[in-house]
């Protein structure tokens, strides 16, 4: 009896999920951006999944930084097959989990998509390249590896899409994200080119370095077509770079396409990115924001 046991405890462990791969809009691998495009995991579970078990998403830490609970519809790829309902739950640290819990049913053993749709994954900081450390398992199914998108070395996130407007001070964060090629000396300056006229309004918007390890003070300056913010107190490694500018600190100008190629980060210690696309500025001014009933009022 022993040796049975034995046995079907070593079957048991070399069942593996198969097939594992992640997909995710390209508009939507930036930095500190919640996806407007459904993000789907797909695998191929090797052995039935009863109801009530875990199918566990093993990602980079803080990969995602939300939602806490995101919702997700589990698609079959044999469609005459009846998946399961789930409910998700994620953390973002020490590694980025999402784990969700499978009910009414049994998910079969076969090829399967997780997909969650629009507003419920955000990205954290940027990187530069494709991340190890991507894994899917069951709770019946050992881990299997995948590669992940890259998310964009460098982008300009505003927190809330109801700042996209002309003329519009913003209610919420804006996020600069670049990947920092070379360590910047404390009293170095980076400098973020915009189209002119992009951003108006707090000639010294207030702003935050998020980095890994301690983060140096910075002090911005708005010109017509550049940010430049020069750091303080410590070195900036390198790696990935946030700079997060604070509610009210910026003011949108005119209405413009999202066409625009004029935006760049450099370093005094490194030369520009490429050019990259900025958000489109819808026309129009938006005066006030009800969060309660998430209405727009404009002029």
């Amino acid at each position: 009896m022993i040796l049975i046991t034995l046995s079907a405890m070593i079957t048991n462990a070399l069942a593996q999920v198969s097939d594992v791969s992640m997909s995710m809009a390209t508009s939507d691998a930036v930095a500190f951006k919640t996806n407007a495009a459904p993000v789907s995991f797909s695998f191929t579970s090797a052995r039935v999944l009863p109801a009530g078990q875990h199918i566990t998403i093993t990602l980079p830490a803080s990969f995602f930084v939300g939602r806490e609970t995101p919702a997700v519809v589990i698609v079959n790829v044999n469609a005459s097959v009846v998946a399961p309902n789930a409910t998700c739950a994620l953390v973002t640290a020490p590694q980025c989990v999402i784990t969700c819990t499978t009910a009414g049913r049994a998910l079969e053993a076969a090829a399967h998509r997780l997909v969650f749709g629009a507003g419920q994954l955000s990205t954290g900081a940027a990187r530069a390249v494709q991340a190890n450390g991507f894994t899917i398992a069951t709770t019946v199914d050992s881990v299997f590896a995948g590669s992940l998108p890259a998310i964009v070395i460098h982008s300009l996130v505003f927190q809330y899409d109801f700042d996209l407007f002309a003329h519009k001070r913003t209610s919420g964060t804006v996020n600069i994200s670049f990947f920092n090629q070379v360590p910047l000396p404390a009293g170095g300056r980076i400098t973020i080119h915009l189209p002119t006229g992009f951003f108006s309004g707090t000639v010294q918007p207030v702003a935050y370095v998020i980095c890994a390890g301690d983060a140096p003070a910075v002090a911005c300056s708005l010109f017509a077509a550049s940010i430049n913010c020069t750091t303080s107190v410590r070195i900036l490694g390198n790696g990935p770079i946030t700079l997060t500018f604070l509610p009210a600190t910026l003011t949108t100008g005119v209405s413009r396409s999202e066409t625009t190629d004029l935006f760049k980060i450099e370093t005094s210690a490194d030369v520009p990115t490429t050019a990259s696309v900025t958000p489109a500025i819808a026309t129009g001014r938006v005066r006030n924001y009800a969060p309660l009933t998430h209405l727009l009022c404009y002029l």
